[in-house]
């Protein structure tokens, strides 16, 4: 009896670290190189760095970065690639209006402290950036979607008969010259909103907003040691 009950306890223990392990293969904080969308031309330099927000992201910076002096933002709208396919539990108007927030959102941040621009200049950085598609599969679907947010299985509670649903949103950038064209850094982002309660709970504002205003809060932060502060 002590030796069964000491080989369900071990059992247990195994079931608990394989769980454990799958959660955390489930909510990789770095996006997977099948998880890139194409938005960016090459992604053969990104590199795992902690950026100044302590986020995990992929990211490539040119030595050219640091000789360079900015004193403007060119900001591209940010766009949704590839073009979304909204799916059951993500509604059309819910990618809408989140690339709808989250360009207001950068446009504030961004211009509280750096002059915005519309047109390219030599003292001048431009910004370039997508919520990108990845490829995610929902156990109860029979077919592969892409969509800007990745709806994953967490599988922590699957033993108890309940499953997560995490939201993972992707972004991709770069940075550019803005009068050259030259590509000066590039990088891939990914985000954790809040996750959905249940299988047919749909996607919402509410499980994205967070993340999206971490973004527009990251990017100033990463343009803080490129671009002088505007004046006054």
């Amino acid at each position: 009896m002590a030796r069964d009950s000491k080989l369900v306890r071990c059992s247990r223990a195994l079931l608990l670290l394989a769980a454990s392990l799958a959660l955390t293969a489930c909510t990789s904080k770095l996006a997977k190189q099948e998880e890139f969308s194409g938005f960016l031309s090459d992604y053969s330099q990104l590199k795992p760095v902690v950026a100044a927000d302590g986020t995990e992201v992929l990211r490539w910076t040119s030595p050219e970065l640091q000789k360079r002096t900015f004193s403007k933002v060119m900001l591209d709208p940010v766009s949704i690639y590839p073009a979304p396919k909204p799916g059951p539990r993500l509604r059309s108007e819910v990618l809408s209006n989140l690339l709808v927030y989250l360009n207001k959102a950068i446009r504030k941040e961004v211009g509280n402290e750096f002059e915005l621009v519309a047109e390219p200049g030599l003292d001048t950085l431009r910004v370039k950036a997508a919520i990108t598609g990845v490829r995610s599969r929902v156990e109860d679907l029979a077919a592969y979607e892409y969509v800007p947010i990745a709806l994953v299985l967490a599988g922590a509670n699957t033993a108890a008969g309940t499953r997560d649903h995490v939201v993972e949103l992707f972004a991709e950038g770069e940075l550019l010259d803005s009068y050259s064209g030259e590509r000066l850094a590039a990088g891939v982002r990914k985000g954790f909103g809040r996750p959905l309660e249940n299988d047919s709970q749909q996607v919402e504002m509410e499980n994205v907003r967070p993340v999206l205003d971490a973004w527009a809060k990251a990017m100033v932060r990463l343009l803080r040691p490129l671009v002088q502060p505007k004046s006054g």
